[in-house]
Order: structure tokens, then sequence, then C-alpha cells
């Protein structure tokens, strides 16, 4: 008898792997990026983007809708350290789009490749029957060490690249009716759509990933897409963590600490640093937030002051309706 349950997107991830296990790449499923090894070690990623599931085509210009599509792919090459090299790109489009949206769309990916110094190399297009569907995978160069999930150390510091919370503030105004009425592509953005415009321009962490890799500075790295705790947890991998509160950098004063913690999209890093490689960091000229330790004490803690709560690791999940809760703990 089969029982009629539903699998997490991370439950559907470890079936899958345990299924396709692979003999020949260097990293396979499970991280941002899967490593193979040629002359040099090259790094792969996919996103899918959904209409109605991951955006709305009214919410702004199709040129932002593109630019993020790339954005998304860009963000998982810089938590493994990679150069990005090439892309691929697979669009189903529906009949109500219209071909200037489609070459809007393809402004705001072209826009983007330019900046990051790469090329779309192929792909396939197809119809759909009634939603957008976008698919890039995108190809990299490992150029130093690749920054791995599960390889940080108790002791290690917890940094942070940008401000958070911005794009889970966006999405929320988008579902309550807003809409983002430009989208300039010199980024010279107005005050008023600030917010918004952080929904599809996350900023860029190239150059931070390269540099944390070549130069050896991170003990692992992940980028944030499903919310700061549901992937701190996923970066330390078994260990436990303590954040300072205060410290965490907002995008935006409305910004609540609901969104702080648990707002995906963010497309910035997390990393952890071992304390005697601190000093590396500061030569780099990186700019980040310290926002914590990696502990032994299983779990991820919140702490303010002399209060500290445990906080569940819930963020997004494609198959899950968890809801994100907060439990008062003493820490030994």
């Amino acid at each position: 008898m089969r029982v009629l349950t539903k699998k997490s997107e991370t439950e559907w991830i470890d079936y899958i792997r345990n299924r396709f296990k692979s003999s020949k790449a260097v990293l396979g499923i499970g991280d941002d990026c899967s490593i193979i090894n040629g002359d040099e070690n090259l790094a792969l990623t996919s996103d899918i983007l959904i209409e109605g599931i991951d955006f709305k085509c009214n919410w702004a210009p199709f040129r932002s809708l593109g630019w993020k599509s790339l954005a998304v792919n860009l963000s998982d090459l810089s938590s493994i350290g990679a150069k990005p090299l090439y892309f691929l790109l697979d669009l189903a489009i529906p009949e109500k789009i219209k071909d200037y949206q489609i070459e809007d769309f393809l402004k705001g990916i072209e826009t983007l490749s330019k900046l990051e110094g790469i090329e779309l190399i192929g792909g396939d297009l197809s119809k759909s029957s009634s939603k957008f569907f976008i698919s890039i995978t995108a190809i990299g160069i490992v150029e130093g060490e690749p920054l791995l999930r599960g390889k940080s150390k108790v002791g290690d510091f917890i940094y942070l690249t940008e401000p958070i919370g911005g794009a889970d503030l966006a999405l929320n105004l988008f579902k309550k009716g807003s809409t983002l009425d430009e989208f300039p592509l010199n980024g010279k953005v107005k005050p008023k759509n600030k917010i918004l415009d952080r929904f599809f321009r996350p900023p860029s962490q190239t150059l931070i990933g390269r540099t944390l890799s070549r130069q050896k500075i991170a003990s692992s790295a992940i980028d944030i897409s499903d919310g700061l705790i549901s992937d701190l947890s996923k970066l330390i991998s078994g260990l436990g963590a303590i954040l300072e509160v205060d410290k965490l950098p907002k995008f935006d004063e409305k910004v609540s600490l609901k969104s702080l913690l648990y707002g995906g999209e963010e497309q910035t890093l997390i990393f952890t640093v071992n304390k005697s490689e601190e000093h590396l960091l500061g030569e780099s000229k990186i700019k980040c937030f310290k926002i914590g330790e990696v502990i032994d004490t299983k779990g991820i803690f919140l702490k303010r002051g002399n209060s500290i709560k445990e906080v569940r690791p819930f963020g997004f999940d494609h198959f899950s309706k968890n809801r994100h809760f907060l439990t008062k703990i003493r820490l030994k």
C-alpha cells in the first residue's frame, strides 16, 4: 500500500541524488552548482522560473524578468567561486505574450550578460498553453578552490555580503497589488522604486565569489535563495550557529525580522571564515557584514542582548507549507 504523502523539496533532492549517483562529476547533486573536471574545473547550474509560481507578468517590465532570470544563475556560480562563461536559454511562450515583450525580456538578459561577461550559446524555444516558462543553464570556470557547503568548522565566523530583506519586502508588495513602472538598464533607479526594483535586480556577487575562492578566504559559502535561516542550515550541515540579531543588515527600515530570517530571492552570499584566515578578508577589501559564529550546539540561535532563542530552519520550499516559528531555549 502506498503512503500518500508529499515529499518536500529537500526530500526530492535527496531522493534524486540517491538514484542518480555520478562517478565522473567532481561535485554532483546537492550544492548550488555541479562541477565537472576537464582541463579545468567547470561549474554548471540551472534554474527555472514559472509564471504564477515565481513571478507574474504584470509586476514589472519584461526586461526586469530577463535580468532576474540570468541573475539567479549568476548568483549560483558566484556561491561556488566560479567565473561566468556561457549559458543556455530555454523558453516556453504562451500566445498571450507579445513579440515586443519577449524582445524586451531579451534586452534585460543581453544587458546583464554583457556586464557579467557571460555568453548565450544555445537553448530551446517552445510554445506554452498558458504559462510563461523560463529556464537557464549557466556554465562557469572555478579558478581557485570551489566554495562548498558543509565545510564550516566550529569557531568559524559567519559573514553576509549584502543587506537583506528587500526582495521579500518587494514580493509582499507585489502580492498586494504594487507594480514596478520602470526598469532602467543603466541601474539609475528612482528612490520610489528602490524596493520593488530589488526583487528583480540583485547585486552582482561574481567578483566577491571569485575573490573568496581564489584567495582561499572562505571555508564554505552558499547563496540565499530560500531564506537566511534555511540556507544557513544547509551551509553549516550538522553544526550549529549563533546569529547576532542587531548585526543583521537591513535593506530598508521597513524590513521585518521575519523577512530578514526567512525571506528568499536574495541572491546574495553567506560564507564562513576561519579565525586564522580573517586577516585575508580584511586585506581583500570585500564589503561584508559579520553576523555570527559557527558553534558545536546543533541548531540555529538568535542572540539579542542576554536573550537567546532557537529558530527553526524553515524557508521557501516549492513542495512544503511549513510555517515559521521561534522557540525560546537556553544555550548550553
